[in-house]
């Protein structure tokens, strides 16, 4: 099983779970996570491997004894670490992975927050609530204003170009020339686009243009852009649709890596029939 933190800079393995999966509602992971409660799991050290990114890794001892480690970039925690103990406790959140199991217990209920409610009473979405109004996202391909599928993108642009935070790697493939941007942060080159608002129908004719819902299609996820040319800017969080990694193994890759793609590119691509 592998994981990741929320800007995708961290990743981990994990052979398995060496205990059942627990969720705290402790003070202390409360305020750690700004969550109602922390979902765990023990995994022993000879089960677990950093696979990048190591290096971003900050701790913070919020016990005695007792570290917690989280990406210095994006903030996510990832593990805690006790002295003495043979395991790591896991953030069971930050698998990218099924690990096949439910949680088993509740612990520290005593401080369980008084507002936090389950059950079917509680309305539950697919994504956003209905009249849910916008939200950003970065189009890097044929999405893009003034390139071959910019009809579908009725969005508002933000003014400028935007560049990822991290690098990823992005290839033209097969016969369409299809853009494929790859969710391997870490690798590849930053990439240059545009970034729009847009609101739940713009989304769905684009979730339905990248086909989201089917196996070999993109999958819409959330990333960090900024500005280009402003340096010093903060990062805007957005969406995009990116390729799984286990896409491009066999991939017939045409060009790339890419920085940026182009009307030179554009003019190669085939709308599929």
């Amino acid at each position: 099983m592998r994981g990741t933190c929320l800007c995708g800079a961290i990743e981990y393995e994990a052979d398995q779970l060496d205990s059942p999966i627990e969720h705290c509602s402790c003070r202390t992971c409360r305020k750690a996570h700004a969550a109602a409660f922390n979902s765990a799991a023990a995994v022993c050290h000879e089960h677990f491997r950093w696979i990048r990114g190591q290096e971003l890794l900050r701790g913070y001892a919020s016990s005695p004894g007792k570290n917690r480690w989280f990406c210095s970039r994006c903030g996510s925690h990832l593990v805690a670490q006790v002295e003495g103990r043979e395991y790591l406790i896991l953030r069971v959140a930050t698998l990218d992975d099924d690990p096949g199991q439910s949680p088993a217990m509740q612990i520290w209920a005593s401080h369980e927050v008084p507002w936090l409610k389950y059950g079917p009473h509680v309305a539950a979405y697919p994504e956003w609530e209905p009249g849910h109004q916008s939200a950003y996202v970065f189009v890097y391909g044929t999405l893009k204003e003034g390139f071959p599928n910019s009809t579908i993108n009725t969005g508002t642009r933000l003014p400028g170009l935007f560049v990822t935070a991290e690098r990823f790697p992005f290839y033209l493939v097969g016969e369409r020339h299809s853009p494929w941007l790859i969710h391997q942060p870490g690798q590849g080159e930053q990439v240059i686009g545009q970034v729009f608002e847009v609101g739940p129908a713009v989304f769905e004719r684009m979730d339905a243009l990248e086909r989201v819902h089917e196996p070999d299609g993109y999958r819409r996820v959330q990333v960090e852009v900024r500005q280009q040319g402003e340096d010093g800017a903060g990062p805007l969080s957005v969406f995009a649709y990116l390729k799984d990694p286990d896409a491009l193994p066999g991939a017939d890759i045409r060009q790339g890596p890419l920085a940026e793609y182009t009307l030179e590119h554009a003019v190669l691509y085939q709308k599929r029939n």
